[in-house]
């Protein structure tokens, strides 16, 4: 019994190896990040009244959240795997998704 205790109380020191899908996923978190902000201050600067395409590189930073909430996603099955990158992307994403949603409910809305 006391054996069984002792054994319990052992660190493993062995570090897991990232998801090789987290790395994809941050890459193109990455990218719909700075889409995302080069979008709001481009719309910020020109006070709403931005040309086709920013609407299209709004509509690029919507896409590359949604796909790289699927390549999160999918990082997390990757089996004996550190998934920290993978989670970070997966929250951004989702909150990415969410502000975007949210930006064009107002939007409607407004109308």
């Amino acid at each position: 019994m006391a054996e069984e205790k002792k054994r319990n109380r052992y660190v493993n020191y062995i570090r897991k190896p990232l998801a090789k899908g987290g790395f994809y996923a941050a890459g193109i978190t990455a990218v719909g990040l700075v889409l995302f902000g080069s979008v709001i201050g481009l719309a910020v600067k020109s006070q709403g009244n931005v040309p086709l395409n920013v609407g299209a590189m709004a509509f690029s930073s919507f896409l590359f959240a949604l796909c790289g909430l699927f390549y999160g996603i999918g990082a997390m099955f990757e089996k004996e795997k550190n998934y920290i990158l993978a989670k970070l992307s997966v929250i951004m994403d989702s909150l990415m998704i969410l502000v975007w949603v949210i930006m064009l409910i107002i939007g409607l809305r407004m109308r």
